[in-house]
């Protein structure tokens, strides 16, 4: 059973009008080329249907396909169209930008968006769906108030025995969200600013190698212990830096971590930790300037191994 059954009726209509038919009889396909996957009708149909659903653009169209509706009672050998849930859940967190266009109580200018606007609090699961979110004025720091929407959910997928890892871009790259995941033993990535100090660590990777260069980036990592002087303790840092053809310098990400696995940081032109398809944060132009991508990890690995 289920309050959700997608787009059945329409479809259903769709079928007895003959819909289907009338596309096919009345349109030609003008693509030539070989590249094509499915036909004119049904890219037709499904943008017809993604606007009866709610959706604007296609940006969802993966995620909407999985099955909407289940049996009413399924047996132990059944089988199931949906992906098996795995005890691992990451959850990003991020602030955006909801500009207004009056005078609206603690609507302020935000210098980061370069506008009047609310900046709101976001937390997505991998799928992009919203799990809290918590509207603010426009003039506050893209963390504040990070603990209030985080940690309930945290502590209530944990009491579900679900293992949480926290994901945030350098906005939240702060000692106290640190200090405060690690206290509840939940592993995080957050990325971090660059500094001088990280980027004498990896000087040697910023200086692509000799040789004619492939068209694929080159990507390298490296990882190392770092104690920024506001921290209590050392943590793990990940860098990774990406030479790409024709690029003059390479391109790279930080990011603070506590994930004992191997987790990729954010590139230099990523703005957001969330899904795209959220409209989380708008996006910024790429810097001119490599930013090099740490990754600081929780305790060190001796510390971890004492928990």
């Amino acid at each position: 059973m289920t309050s959700d059954a997608g787009l059945l009726l329409p479809r259903e209509l769709g079928e007895r009008l003959g819909l289907g038919t009338l596309v096919e009889r009345h349109l030609s396909d003008p693509r030539t080329g070989r590249n094509a996957q499915f036909p004119l009708a049904d890219l037709l149909r499904q943008s017809i249907y993604g606007r009866l659903a709610g959706y604007e653009d296609t940006n969802d169209a993966e995620r909407a396909a999985l099955p909407r509706t289940d049996s009413v009672e399924r047996g132990p050998g059944s089988a199931s169209g949906a992906r098996p849930r795995s005890r691992r859940l990451i959850l990003d967190i991020d602030s955006s930008e909801s500009p207004v266009h009056g005078t609206q109580e603690q609507s302020a200018y935000n210098g980061h968006f370069e506008s009047v606007c609310y900046h709101p609090l976001f937390v997505f699961n991998p799928e992009g769906d919203c799990l809290a979110a918590k509207l603010r004025p426009g003039n506050v720091h893209s963390a504040e108030g990070w603990d209030e929407i985080l940690l309930p959910i945290i502590d209530r997928y944990r009491r579900r025995r679900r293992r949480v890892v926290g994901r945030a871009d350098a906005a939240f790259a702060r000692p106290e969200i640190y200090e405060t995941l690690e206290r509840r033993r939940v592993r995080y990535a957050i990325r971090l600013p660059a500094n001088d100090v990280l980027e004498r660590r990896i000087e040697d990777l910023l200086t692509r190698p000799r040789g004619r260069p492939s068209r694929a980036p080159l990507v390298r990592y490296r990882s190392f212990d770092y104690q920024a002087a506001s921290w209590d303790r050392p943590r793990r840092v990940v860098a990774k830096t990406e030479h790409h053809l024709g690029d003059c310098s390479p391109g790279s990400a930080s990011s603070s971590q506590r994930s004992r696995g191997r987790t990729g940081p954010w590139s230099a032109s990523t703005t957001s930790a969330a899904p795209p398809s959220n409209g989380s944060r708008r996006a910024r132009p790429r810097p001119t300037g490599p930013a090099f991508p740490v990754t600081a990890s929780g305790p060190t690995r001796s510390d971890c191994s004492s928990e």
